[in-house]
């Protein structure tokens, strides 16, 4: 091949399609961030009892706390349900 020859050989494939790659789904992260409002006040106890287990435990990132927090929450949902009907019930009949 001449010099010319692979100098246009080289640009046309500029202009080729690369090739198909296979379609893989991306693992999803394990972490997510979202964004939650919550009441000021339940939000700096959270912050006083991070800080508070942070010193105790020698390291204790606010993430997993509030992480075990939810868990366990899961974990009493029944009775989460049970009160947020009875709060309901009872804002619903003191705007009567």
């Amino acid at each position: 091949m001449t010099n010319q020859q692979d100098r246009a050989s080289r640009l046309a494939a500029r202009f080729e399609d690369p090739p198909a790659k296979a379609v893989q789904s991306e693992p999803k992260a394990p972490y997510v961030r979202r964004t939650y409002y919550i009441r000021r006040d339940i939000a700096d106890r959270l912050d006083e009892e991070q800080r508070r287990l942070n010193y105790e435990l020698g390291g204790l990132a606010k993430s997993h706390l509030l992480q075990m927090l939810l868990l366990a929450g899961f974990d009493h949902l029944p009775e989460i349900v049970t009160t947020l009907k009875k709060e309901r019930n009872v804002i619903t009949h003191d705007a009567s």
